[in-house]
């Protein structure tokens, strides 16, 4: 699973589940998420458009998520992305899981500029969406770096000093996220060099992993995950 926005650390503002609104409490469907650096939606997972709307009519509950698009992922999921400010796919395009697919705005029954995302299996009842993500269902701060480390240590096997040396990278989320996605595409197994083609490395980076004390073996496990 991806972040759904294009870069940089996401803010969890309300979780799913029971919130207290204005002394009211009711169900909340979804999380309610601020991107940090950008304000570009992506989609998280590989689907089709379904809708790509803004509902005006209050007869009709979805006006409360303002400018939406729903996605109905290859897995089964139908993906919700509330309260946009634009919307850059139309119903029936299809959508890679990485690809800007709005922008997070204030639309519809919104009180600040954040993203409402909800998940719906087979498109009906909503889910845990933080169950989906990987994420917890608290109001925190994610750090971008450290969600896609997860994924590529926990796939390759890599010690704590292997994270800590990449961690020290001055662009180490970008390489995590970068390496996270090659592994997912699953093209297959490569060695050194067909690590770099895949992850499209600059020299300077791979300059820096190769100063690794244990770089080939570094190296080795990355091209054995792909």
């Amino acid at each position: 699973m991806i972040m759904p926005f294009s870069k940089g650390n996401i803010k969890i503002t309300s979780p799913y589940g029971n919130r207290t609104l204005y002394g009211t409490v009711c169900f909340h469907g979804g999380l309610d998420l601020v991107g940090t650096k950008t304000d570009e939606v992506v989609s998280v997972s590989n689907g089709t458009v379904l809708w790509s709307q803004m509902v005006t009519d209050k007869s009709n509950n979805t006006w409360q998520w303002g400018n939406y698009i729903a996605v109905m992922g290859d897995d089964g999921n139908t993906v919700y992305y509330c309260h946009l400010n634009k919307r850059l796919v139309s119903a029936g395009q299809r959508v890679s899981a990485g690809d800007v697919i709005g922008i997070m705005g204030n639309t519809g029954y919104s009180f600040g500029k954040h993203l409402h995302f909800e998940v719906r299996p087979g498109n009906l009842k909503a889910t845990n969406a933080a169950a989906y993500l990987n994420l917890p269902n608290a109001a925190c701060e994610i750090s971008e770096r450290e969600y896609y480390a997860d994924e590529v240590v926990k796939a390759c096997g890599f010690t704590d000093s292997t994270r800590a040396y990449i961690n020290k990278y001055a662009w180490s989320a970008d390489l995590w996220r970068k390496i996270a996605f090659a592994m997912r595409a699953k093209e297959g197994k490569c060695g050194r060099e067909g690590v770099i083609k895949r992850l499209g490395l600059l020299p300077h980076t791979v300059k820096y992993i190769d100063a690794y004390p244990f770089a080939s073996e570094l190296w080795r496990k990355l091209g054995e995950n792909m």
